[in-house]
């Protein structure tokens, strides 16, 4: 192997942190690739595995699921090959990331167990708290919100012993979405607060951009509007300036979301149908289907109730497909609610009964208490409006 060679792969390794967090994601493709091809043909296991869980990275930010998932699952076979335990575990750990996102979740949960497994056995803390940054997402796309709080209070012990920054504020701000999700709105921009000061004072944008977000999403839970839009318009920006597309798409339909509240029909409707283009064009389909409730509110508003009504239905076949069940519920309420605009109030009440029972079972206390006013409401002084839809993963 040549100088040259030897420090292009080091150069990769080093700058893929960086890239990942700052950007700009397309130039890392092809960083991360030259490296990944250097190692290769000159028989280095170690530094192609390396790379290829760099490239995979990368390429799951730009939304190339599909080709995240061939790389991580080439390094993963490699570190088999070597016996690199350590490998093995961030492998698995990573390729349950993708098998998420692509709702892919028994296979998420088999990759994650695994690699739970062996940084137990290898008393690898940090790869234990990693697992758990991930495995909380399955657990909450489940329904399992109390697991979900039990993966994320372990990692936030973890990382805070072992003084990994990054990790702790992307414990908090997860905990701030389940916080959200469960009603507790105070905590949950307290928590989603102090992860984006971590973010900003390590200088990480990427996940700035993703904390704004979903600080976002808890402002307009909360009636600040402008101050939702703020958030999503900047988490929006570096989105774009790092070249993130499922972060971009992300921000752009819960922009939309603020957009429809606010009266902006023809905004909302162009920000959310370009966000679930974006989520079909790479594959993710959790996202997918949550905007396709986002969607079906915002054809509900403009008034074509028949479309509205088909989205729905859409959305509910995919959500139930998937083993979603809050966004099961959310399509279901928004099927009451088309219902109950179409002065159909047998069926309404049927499908807002269904909702209620899901948010009850999933401990969703805000979602259930909105549906419970609208169940003991007379139907003759029943107003049909949108329910407000969760949040894209």
């Amino acid at each position: 192997m040549s100088a040259l060679d030897g420090h292009l792969i080091a150069l990769a390794g080093g700058l893929a942190e960086i890239l990942r967090s700052d950007g700009p994601l397309h130039p890392a493709l092809g960083l991360h690739q030259a490296a990944a091809d250097i190692a290769e043909r000159h028989g280095r296991p170690a530094s192609y595995a390396n790379a290829l869980i760099d490239l995979g990275t990368a390429r799951r930010m730009t939304g190339n699921l599909s080709g995240a998932a061939k790389s991580f699952t080439r390094a993963l076979e490699i570190y088999c090959g070597t016996g690199d335990l350590n490998g093995q575990a961030n492998a698995l750990t990573v390729l349950g990331g993708v098998r998420f996102l692509t709702a892919d979740l028994p296979g998420a949960a088999e990759h994650l167990g695994r690699a739970l497994e062996i940084c137990r056995a290898i008393g690898d803390r940090n790869g234990q708290a990693a697992v758990f940054t991930y495995s909380w997402r399955v657990r909450q796309l489940t329904g399992d919100l109390p697991g979900a709080a039990e993966d994320l209070t372990r990692a936030l012990e973890i990382y805070r012993a072992i003084g990994h920054r990054s990790g702790e504020a992307a414990a908090l701000a997860g905990s701030g979405i389940v916080r959200q999700l469960t009603g507790d709105l105070q905590g949950a921009a307290e928590d989603l607060t102090r992860a984006l000061e971590i973010y900003r004072a390590i200088g990480d944008l990427n996940n700035q951009a993703s904390a704004l977000n979903d600080l976002g999403i808890v402002r307009r839970l909360t009636g600040d509007l402008p101050g939702a839009g703020a958030a999503h318009a900047r988490s929006l920006e570096i989105y774009r300036a790092i070249g993130h597309r499922n972060g971009e798409a992300a921000a752009l339909a819960e922009s939309g979301r603020v957009r429809l509240l606010t009266g902006d029909l023809a905004g909302a409707g162009e920000a959310v149908s370009r966000a679930l283009e974006v989520f079909r064009e790479t594959g993710h389909r959790n996202n997918e289907a949550c905007v396709l409730n986002y969607y079906a509110a915002t054809v509900a508003a403009t008034g074509d109730l028949p479309r509205a009504h088909a989205l729905y239905q859409q959305s509910l076949a995919m959500n139930r497909e998937l083993n979603k069940p809050d966004e099961e519920a959310v399509a279901l309420e928004g099927l009451g609610e088309c219902d109950l605009a179409a002065g159909e109030t047998e069926p309404a009440a049927a499908h807002l009964r269904q909702a209620l029972e899901i948010y009850q079972r999933l401990g969703m206390s805000v979602d259930t208490r909105r549906v419970q006013d609208r169940l003991s409401t007379p139907a003759a002084e029943r107003v049909a409006g949108a329910p407000p839809g969760k949040r894209c993963a």
